[in-house]
C-alpha cells in the first residue's frame, strides 16, 4: 500500500494504519519525501522537439525518444527465460531536475548534428509550436 500525506488528516488516517497492523508479521515501511516529477511543460517541450526530427529526417518521433532514452538514461539488462533482455528507465519516472538534464541533452546532441530544437524562450518558438503541433 502507498499512502501520500498531504495534511493532517492523512496522517491521522496513515497513523491510524499504523495502529493496526498485525505485529506478528513483519512489515516494511518507507516514509520519504515526494519527488517532484517531471513536469508538463517539460515533456510538450521534448515532444515537439521529437516530432521536429521526425520531420526532418525521416525517423519517428517514437525512435527518437528510445534513441535519447537508449543514449542517456539507466540501462538495464535482466535475463528472462535464459534471453537477456533490454529495458531503459521510461521518462514519467524522473524527477524535474532529472527530466531538465534529459531535455538538456538531448538538446545538445541534436545540436552537435546539426538540428536547431528551440527552447521556449527563444526567437521563433511560436511557429515552432505551429509547425509542430504544440
Amino acid at each position: 500500500m502507498k499512502l501520500i500525506v498531504r495534511n493532517s488528516g492523512d496522517r491521522d488516517r496513515f497513523i491510524n494504519l499504523i495502529k493496526q497492523i498485525d505485529i506478528s508479521k513483519p512489515f516494511t515501511a518507507i516514509f520519504e519525501p515526494v519527488k517532484k516529477k517531471r513536469s508538463l511543460s517539460q515533456n510538450k517541450l521534448i515532444h515537439l522537439w521529437f516530432k521536429c526530427l521526425e520531420d526532418e529526417t525521416g525517423t519517428s518521433a517514437a525512435v527518437w525518444k528510445e534513441y535519447f532514452k537508449k543514449k542517456f538514461l539507466i540501462v538495464y539488462h535482466d535475463v528472462c527465460f535464459g534471453k537477456e533482455i533490454e529495458t531503459v528507465t521510461g521518462t514519467s519516472e524522473l524527477t524535474t531536475g532529472e527530466f531538465k538534464d534529459f531535455v538538456d541533452r538531448v538538446h545538445q546532441d541534436a545540436l552537435e548534428q546539426g538540428y536547431y530544437l528551440p527552447w521556449p524562450d527563444d526567437m521563433g518558438y511560436d511557429d515552432f509550436i505551429l509547425k509542430y503541433g504544440g
